[in-house]
């Protein structure tokens, strides 16, 4: 579509509305006028610490883990037409853990479907705590449950490919959004595949991707950035200067932000 948009963003940390609006009709051959208004929600991090899977193991009567009454009453606020959360810690079938070395029961995936979510970026600095297989798994139960990621990969993108690490959502056929996603560290934990997970970041590596989704189709284009100090609200000096070079570009439509655990000021 040839619609040009322009994007307003109100940037938060649980749930930042979107608006994505035409910035002006386009004139078409025929002189009609498309007007396109979507929405979408991005969300901060799901960080699963020992108290909530505790926490959904109650609700599953000791036997398994069930997510949903934690996460019922944002629910309600899950209307836009796209809905992307955060997802911190990697999935595991197998025994969960806690800081510093998270392993989070694979239930939750389905939860977050349940709840609203349409998918959610994965690059974080805990990406890599289950390992490679880690990786693998999170995607395989998020795939699974029916939701679209981004930010991590479970094979090599080929020669002329889409990358696997970007998140593609289709809004109407003529409406294309791609969401990528991309984190500041792996807390040291170097991976066996270097394209495992889009880490450390690159503004240069973003640009180059951005400008690869809008050639592959992308009407829309939208960072997710895993970066900041923890518990501050002021954005540091590497999420200043990461915004600054990429939303220069044409090919970037948005930008939002993640891992501090508190909303942060412009």
């Amino acid at each position: 579509m040839n619609t040009a948009f322009g994007v307003k963003v109100i940037l938060g940390l649980l749930l930042t509305p979107l608006v994505l609006m035409p910035a002006e009709s386009v004139v078409l051959s025929n002189q009609s006028l498309i007007t396109e208004t979507i929405t979408v929600s991005v969300s901060g991090d799901l960080l699963v610490h020992h108290s909530l899977y505790e926490q959904a193991l109650r609700a599953g009567g000791g036997v398994r883990y069930d997510f949903t009454a934690q996460l019922a009453t944002v629910k309600k606020l899950l209307t836009a037409d796209v809905n992307i959360c955060h997802l911190e810690t990697p999935l595991t079938k197998g025994e969960p853990k806690t800081y510093p070395v998270f392993a989070t029961p694979d239930s939750l995936a389905k939860a977050i479907a349940k709840t609203g979510w349409d998918g959610c970026s994965l690059a974080s600095n805990h990406s890599l705590d289950l390992g490679e297989l880690g990786v693998y798994h999170t995607i395989l139960a998020m795939q699974s449950a029916g939701l679209i990621t981004s930010g991590t990969r479970d094979r090599q993108q080929k020669r002329g490919e889409l990358d696997p690490a970007i998140g593609w959502y289709e809004l109407d056929p003529d409406i294309q959004l791609a969401h990528l996603s991309y984190a500041w560290s792996t807390n040291g934990i170097k991976p066996k595949h270097s394209w495992l997970v889009n880490s450390p970041i690159s503004t240069e590596t973003i640009l180059k991707d951005a400008r690869k989704a809008k050639q592959y189709g992308a009407d829309l284009v939208i960072v997710s950035i895993h970066a900041g100090t923890e518990y501050v609200a002021t954005p540091n000096n590497q999420q200043k200067s990461i915004s600054r070079e990429i939303m220069k570009s044409p090919n970037v439509d948005a930008m939002v932000g993640h891992h501090a655990h508190v909303v942060q000021d412009a």
